[in-house]
């Protein structure tokens, strides 16, 4: 997926959202509207969970909704009505190609928001990698109330900035070799997903693989030089230890200048 983007302060973006929201979807909506959607949507917010991910004020609003793994959020070019703030689980973003090939374009962890579109359709599909759980907000109700509340303003800048991010670090990791894509993974899945050094790896080699454009047997020959290194270690499949984190960011070629 190809990003084009200014940049822009966070502050003036936050103060951006609000007007750009109110000119093209507040028009015409009477005020009692708005008023009402606020008095019963937001209220008073949920306290924040002792977990370690924080969807912010966006988050903590719409409707939850459980995914089994496999089963789908969205598809592409389906009509993009909704917003989606993950809360529990790992989605995967993905397109098939005209010759029946997958690509996977993004995962997604808890305290992700995402679903935004420049026009009104899906440009990819998502699905629940394991069991999921996801707030469903409607895009016209949070952009009413990111008019009228500057937190929520902020959280849709914070996700749509962070969306951003990840996009333009994929397109950097492709230009890696092969091993350097999989050791940058590895680093991507301990910022977003380790606890206590551990990381629980929610998705298949053949998620991985899709993924960075290489093959699983890439992976798993990566992933045992990475052991052989020191630099990791896997208990199973699906778990890695951190060792040496700094031995990681020089062999992804990610270690600071």
């Amino acid at each position: 997926m190809s990003v084009s983007a200014q940049v822009f302060s966070k502050a003036s973006l936050v103060e951006a959202v609000p007007r750009a929201a109110t000119s093209m979807l507040v028009r015409g909506v009477p005020v009692d509207a708005v008023a009402r959607y606020s008095e019963s949507h937001l209220g008073n917010p949920t306290p924040a969970s002792a977990d370690r991910y924080d969807v912010g004020t966006a988050g903590r609003i719409g409707t939850l909704v459980s995914f089994s793994g496999g089963s789908q959020l969205y598809g592409e070019n389906e009509p993009a009505n909704y917003l989606y703030s993950l809360v529990a689980g790992v989605a995967r973003g993905y397109r098939m190609t005209p010759d029946g090939r997958r690509q996977v374009v993004a995962f997604y962890v808890p305290g992700d928001l995402f679903g935004f579109e420049l026009g009104g359709e899906h440009s990819f599909s998502v699905e629940a990698v394991s069991n999921s759980k996801a707030r469903m907000i409607k895009r016209t109700l949070i952009s009413l109330a990111a008019a009228r509340d500057h937190d929520i303003a902020a959280d849709l800048v914070s996700g749509i900035a962070r969306e951003l991010r990840r996009n333009q670090q994929h397109v950097r990791r492709l230009g890696k070799t092969a091993p350097e894509r999989v050791a940058s993974f590895v680093l991507e899945l301990a910022e977003r997903l380790s606890k206590d050094g551990m990381v629980d790896v929610p998705m298949s080699r053949r998620d991985i693989a899709d993924y960075l454009g290489v093959t699983i047997e890439t992976v798993s020959r990566t992933l045992t030089q990475l052991t052989n290194l020191a630099a990791i270690s896997m208990y199973g499949p699906r778990k890695i230890a951190i060792r040496n984190s700094g031995l990681l960011q020089r062999f992804a070629s990610d270690a600071p200048e």
